[in-house]
This record gives C-alpha cells, structure tokens and sequence, in this order.
C-alpha cells in the first residue's frame, strides 16, 4: 500500500521495490499520504485479508 501524496516517500519507491519482488503485489491510493492510510479502514481490511491469504 503506498498513496499518491505520501510526502514523506515518493510513491516511485514503492513501484521500484515491487518491480524488484518475485511475489507481492501493490495497491496504489489516492489521498490518504503517509499516515492517514493506516486509518482507513478499507485498507485496514484489506492488509489483513492480504495477510490472512499469505500466511
């Protein structure tokens, strides 16, 4: 997961890293920068049924 107004990280890492993993995937957002994306909830849920499927 990483947000299109992450000031903090430039969204390019996060495409960089997952070009470079054999498995993973990336879920690009819009709007929530660096902080706010782990109050989401949607995204809360959908961390977890990522986790859940790869565990």
């Amino acid at each position: 997961m990483h947000d299109v107004n992450d000031g903090d990280v430039l969204v390019s890492c996060a495409i960089n890293i997952r070009q470079n993993l054999e498995k993973g995937s990336l879920l690009i957002t819009n709007g929530l920068g660096h902080t706010k994306i782990l109050r989401d909830k949607s995204i809360v849920n959908k961390i977890i049924n990522f986790i859940k499927q790869h565990t």
